[in-house]
């Protein structure tokens, strides 16, 4: 097969998931749990990153490593009876000779691409597992008293490394929070630790769960924010209920990237309604203030006072920055 064949064969499974999946075609991928990445852990760029997403959507792959078949009986692996590999483009550079001469005598060379194609498989294809190639080697530390802080609430708080690895959310449909394990959290080049990384993420979704109907019911009015902005909104307020706990509880956290994320959206909104921060860090405040009164009275925190004068000082719409 020819290489343009190849490359339409290409476009062409990509546009069918797109007319599938509609205006939402992204959606599915980003719920996939991660991008595709090949055996040594190094994520595909370009067209295969798109080529594989699609691949793993189709055949409901749950592992996003991708490998050869020679790489994966290297790994002591073999590839299942039956199974086809997905084609992918590869990018060599090579040099070749031009026929002409400089002004030295020497051949003149020029750079060049060759566009190769090979073939991988999903490891669910084989009889290995992304955990036995690349053992996840947890950071992250139990603290005590602040899973007794969680514990407390009685938040149905599910553990799923299986779909949704490097996803945590909550359904409030279901009334659940969906969390990675402790061991999938890094320190993060921002300077918070694994063990902050982790609690800061739950914290954030123990917000959300607050808001559900059963408790503080926080049903935006239409009036204030469309859809878009409501979900903002409420990511804003997750996320400075996070700073209070962590801070309350002793964490030390430095803002996460998602949290950088959502509060330079509202950075621009911020300063032009003051009061949209006023009304986020009341909800943030009510949110915390409800978790702590489902606490035992062994549990440390700080009183209501010292979190108001620290919320007041590490976060003004100035300190809000990229």
């Amino acid at each position: 097969m020819k290489t343009q064949q190849i490359q339409e064969k290409i476009v062409q499974k990509i546009i069918k998931q797109m007319e599938t999946a509609g205006k939402n075609w992204t959606k599915p991928w980003n719920e996939i749990g991660g991008m595709p990445k090949n055996i040594r852990g190094t994520f595909y760029k370009g067209i295969n990153t798109f080529i594989l997403w699609a691949e793993m959507l189709d055949k409901g792959y749950k592992q996003r490593t991708f490998a050869t078949f020679k790489q994966i009986q290297e790994k002591g692996g073999k590839v299942n009876k039956g199974e086809k590999g997905c084609q992918v483009v590869f990018w060599k550079p090579t040099e070749y000779k031009t026929g002409e001469k400089d002004d030295s005598g020497d051949d003149v060379y020029k750079k060049s691409l060759i566009c190769k194609f090979y073939y991988v498989f999903n490891l669910d294809q084989t009889d290995l597992l992304e955990d036995d190639i690349n053992p996840i080697v947890g950071e992250a530390e139990e603290l005590p008293s602040v899973e007794e802080y969680i514990k407390n609430t009685g938040a149905d708080i599910r553990i799923d490394d299986s779909k949704y690895k490097n996803a945590c959310y909550y359904v409030p449909s279901k009334d659940y929070i969906g969390m990675v394990s402790k061991d999938y959290f890094k320190s993060t080049k921002a300077g918070g630790s694994a063990t902050a990384n982790y609690y800061a993420t739950l914290l954030h979704e123990l917000t959300h769960w607050t808001g559900h109907e059963s408790r503080l019911d926080r049903n935006y009015k239409a009036k204030y924010f469309d859809d878009v902005h409501k979900y903002a909104f409420e990511e804003l307020v997750a996320e400075l209920g996070s700073v209070l706990q962590t801070q309350m509880l002793g964490i030390n956290s430095a803002p996460t990237e998602h949290a950088a994320q959502y509060l330079n959206i509202w950075l621009g909104r911020i300063k032009e309604k003051p009061d949209l921060f006023f009304k986020a860090s009341a909800m943030a405040q009510k949110a915390v203030t409800y978790i702590q009164d489902l606490q035992k009275k062994d549990v440390k925190i700080e009183s209501n006072q010292n979190m108001a004068k620290l919320f007041k000082n590490r976060y003004t719409p100035e300190k809000i920055s990229a």
